[in-house]
């Protein structure tokens, strides 16, 4: 470097400095440029958050309009007093201790086939296995309740 004249090591200079500022501008717009994309991209998913969210909303409007419609309905309230009439005149006159005995019976059937098999009584939190009636309503109306629903 020492037989090396003034203007080439000064060319050499300028262009060491050139490359030294054109990779400290390149770093420098990089993570710029990575910042933006990436708030950018979190602009995105708060909208995309949003629009779900007002999508849900008006879905749940909607439900809630057709139910009240519904329940305003006078065919809804006719037939819900013709319900509740007749399920009581079924709990009046189903009070036979033979009829409610094969109710409770077939209940059990049901509860042992379909629901008490399933549950896992090996696991910590949970209550040991009882005796499958004492799953079944207490009162002849939640057993008719009950049987009705199953």
């Amino acid at each position: 470097m020492g037989n090396l004249s003034i203007s080439k090591k000064l060319v050499i200079l300028i262009v060491g400095s050139l490359i030294l500022l054109s990779a400290i501008i390149l770093t420098v717009s990089f993570f710029k440029n990575m910042y933006n994309y990436e708030t950018e991209k979190l602009e995105q998913l708060k909208s995309v958050v949003y629009a779900k969210k007002q999508h849900i909303s008006d879905y749940f409007n909607s439900i809630e309009g057709l139910i009240v419609s519904t329940a305003n309905s006078q065919t809804t309230q006719m037939a819900l007093e013709s319900m509740s009439k007749n399920f009581y005149e079924i709990t009046q006159e189903s009070n036979q201790a033979n009829f409610i005995n094969k109710i409770k019976n077939e209940m059990l059937l049901h509860y042992d086939r379909f629901y008490v098999k399933d549950i896992n009584f090996s696991l910590s939190n949970i209550e040991t296995k009882k005796a499958t009636s004492s799953y079944l309503p207490r009162s002849t109306d939640g057993l008719l309740a009950q049987y009705i629903y199953i």
